[in-house]
């Protein structure tokens, strides 16, 4: 019985987690690795998708800052001029992308997990 990774987002300083958006990927979210070269690959029963994000809100704009994925082949090439690191999970990470995402719609933000909203090898529910 896990729950996945969700991505997260720094706003004003403090840090969320993403519980849902509109018009993105259902199954990518708002990025996609696969368009940088990577594949993503499970990492452990926390993450089958092989990535989590972590996104910032600056001056209005939202940016990916973070990529910790695990990728099939073990081929993590630059990204943006980033290498990646060892991470977590046999994972690599990517650090300080600043990768503007164009996102216009709505997203759902929140803190704590709450056990009554566990969605079994999914993402907790807005």
């Amino acid at each position: 019985m896990t729950s996945q990774i969700p991505d997260s987002i720094i706003w004003k300083t403090n840090k969320y987690e993403i519980l849902g958006f509109e018009n993105a990927d259902d199954e990518t979210g708002l990025f996609d690795p696969k368009k940088y070269g990577l594949t993503p690959s499970m990492m452990h029963t926390a993450c089958y998708r092989g990535f989590y994000c972590t996104y910032i809100i600056e001056e209005d704009m939202l940016y990916l800052n973070t990529l910790c994925v695990n990728d099939k082949y073990g081929h993590y090439p630059p990204i943006h001029g980033i290498d990646a690191a060892p991470g977590r999970y046999d994972a690599f990470e990517y650090t300080g992308l600043h990768i503007h995402i164009p996102y216009t719609g709505v997203l759902r933000i929140g803190t704590d997990f709450k056990p009554e909203h566990y969605i079994h090898m999914g993402f907790q529910k807005p």
